[in-house]
Parts: C-alpha cells; sequence; structure tokens
C-alpha cells in the first residue's frame, strides 16, 4: 500500500472547497468511529476519567457533541499568529498557510 502525499492532498483539497468536502465526507466516518472506541476504552477499560481530544475538524462537524463533555476550544483570534504558527510548523508559505486558516470555521 502507498503513502499519502500529504503536500499534495493538502494542495488539492485546500483549493477546490468541493474536494475538501469530499475528502472529509470519506475520512470523517472512519476517524469519528475510532475516536468513539478509543475514548470508550480508555474510560470504561483504563478508567481514565480525563481525555484530550485535538480534533478541530470533528469539533467543526459537531459530532463531539454527542460524546465528549465539557468540551474546551482552545485557540487564538491573532490570525497574525495562526499564520506564523502554520508556517513555522508545516513549512507553508504565507499564501498557504491563509488557504488553510479560511477554509476553518470562523473563530467568531
Amino acid at each position: 500500500m502507498g503513502k499519502i502525499d500529504r503536500l499534495k492532498l493538502g494542495e488539492q483539497v485546500f483549493s477546490d472547497k468541493n474536494k475538501r468536502q469530499r475528502l472529509n465526507q470519506i475520512t470523517h466516518p472512519i476517524i469519528f468511529k475510532t475516536l468513539f472506541w478509543r475514548i470508550v476504552t480508555l474510560r470504561l477499560q483504563k478508567k481514565q476519567s480525563a481525555i484530550c481530544v485535538d480534533a478541530p475538524l470533528l469539533f467543526e462537524s459537531k459530532l463531539l457533541e454527542y460524546f465528549c463533555y465539557p468540551i474546551i476550544v482552545v485557540y487564538t483570534d491573532n490570525e497574525g499568529t495562526q499564520v506564523q504558527r502554520i508556517k513555522k510548523r508545516n513549512g507553508f508559505t504565507e499564501e498557504e498557510a491563509v488557504k488553510r486558516i479560511k477554509s476553518q470555521m470562523p473563530i467568531a
């Protein structure tokens, strides 16, 4: 089985809203199911009282509301800070970073 070229995939889905929606339709059910069972395992078998989930896309889709409580959102409302973090973390250009930020749910 091959590897996904995340840079090429990102170029495609962050340039075309329909492609991004299609990718989310394909991946979200699988991610949600896997996350759900991981949380169930941690809560019931491992007796974890608190679990941190870093899942912005699932937060945007509202799926986490069905089995996570409380939901705590951590964010910065400064787009300049967001851009700098993405550029540093992923090695993106300013334009690539802004494209990704604009594809996300607005902070407001």
